[in-house]
């Protein structure tokens, strides 16, 4: 799990989206509000729907360098926020949470990620598919 992972503001520009997904080199991120509390959760999927249905256009070949950059139409990428285009309710999973459990909700949800929460209700961390396949790797089983 990755402990204090980036995250972005329901307010924030898709342009300062792909800013940050190029930044920490991750394909998502946690949707927070000023209290730290997550309010949803936004892909570069999400990104690239809002992309195609708003008539954003590229003339380079990396959508997130040219909307990081500049390279798409003012007119529609300054005026959306992530609120637009983000997932609401983010599949989630409690820090105290057993492992089994939150790679079975991930399956069941085909979520490529859970916005893990602390004890609080705050952002605590994110747990990704890479971690789970990780922590099954170190498992070792007895043979009778």
């Amino acid at each position: 799990m990755m402990r204090n992972p980036a995250s972005v503001r329901a307010s924030a520009s898709p342009r300062h989206l792909a800013a940050l997904l190029l930044k920490h080199r991750v394909s998502g991120l946690p949707v927070v509000n000023s209290d730290g509390r997550v309010v949803g959760d936004v892909s570069l999927v999400d990104l690239l729907k809002w992309c195609l249905k708003s008539g954003v256009g590229f003339g380079e070949a990396d959508v997130l360098e040219a909307l990081a950059h500049g390279g798409a139409r003012p007119e529609a990428v300054d005026f959306a926020t992530v609120a637009d285009f983000m997932t609401h309710e983010p599949a989630v999973a409690d820090v105290d949470e057993w492992l089994g459990e939150a790679a079975h909700r991930m399956a069941e949800s085909d979520a490529d990620r859970l916005v893990v929460l602390d004890r609080h209700g705050k952002l605590g961390g994110v747990l990704t598919r890479t971690d789970v396949l990780r922590a099954l790797s170190e498992v070792r089983f007895l043979h009778a």
